[in-house]
């Protein structure tokens, strides 16, 4: 099913954004077409290199996790101000001021625990879900750039016809493209103004 919707829609949407550019029905077909080539060649390059990608980026993920979770972890022992504390438990102490942490202090003191923990980043990556969820996100990133670079291809492709007058290609209400009378009387801007 993917195989298909996704040219489809991929050379739908980047026609219709050649629709939305008041290109001319060639550019606008040539556009679609490419397109869909575009977004076809991205899900299969995200299907071959998505999977792949866990196990290229394990190291890398491991030696940047190692170098920030110490500034994950002074920030989240950071102690920001005092706040004032009024019993603790069942019974009701006098107010003692106590160092209050930093926002979300917690949290980044156990995320800078888990990016310590090289081996563990590169058995995470070797899961066979976090691969799925990196093809997933390969595929996301590189289907809709494929199609709308291809898109743009398939656009400036439909404007060489264009330059030869070859219908379809060419705005026949446009200044300049054809010999009529009306087309060669050259219009002032002070008409317009």
């Amino acid at each position: 099913m993917y195989q298909y919707g996704v040219p489809i829609v991929g050379g739908v949407g980047t026609s219709v954004r050649a629709v939305r550019e008041d290109e001319n029905i060639g550019p606008v077909a040539l556009a679609g077409a490419a397109g869909a080539a575009g977004a076809y060649g991205g899900m299969m390059g995200a299907r071959k290199l998505g999977p792949a990608l866990a196990g290229r980026i394990a190291p890398f993920l491991s030696d940047a996790g190692a170098k920030v979770a110490p500034v994950f972890k002074d920030y989240g022992r950071n102690r920001r101000g005092t706040t004032s504390v009024v019993g603790e438990g069942k019974t009701v102490t006098k107010d003692k001021v106590v160092p209050k942490k930093a926002f979300m202090g917690g949290q980044a003191e156990r995320l800078g625990e888990a990016l310590e923990d090289k081996a563990g980043i590169k058995a995470l990556m070797s899961d066979p879900q976090v691969a799925r969820g990196l093809g997933m996100t390969t595929a996301a990133v590189t289907i809709p750039a494929a199609a709308l670079a291809a898109g743009l291809g398939g656009v400036a492709a439909g404007q060489v016809p264009g330059a030869f007058g070859i219908p379809g290609f060419v705005d026949p209400e446009a200044y300049g493209s054809s010999n009529s009378p009306g087309a060669r009387y050259k219009q002032s801007t002070v008409n317009y103004v």
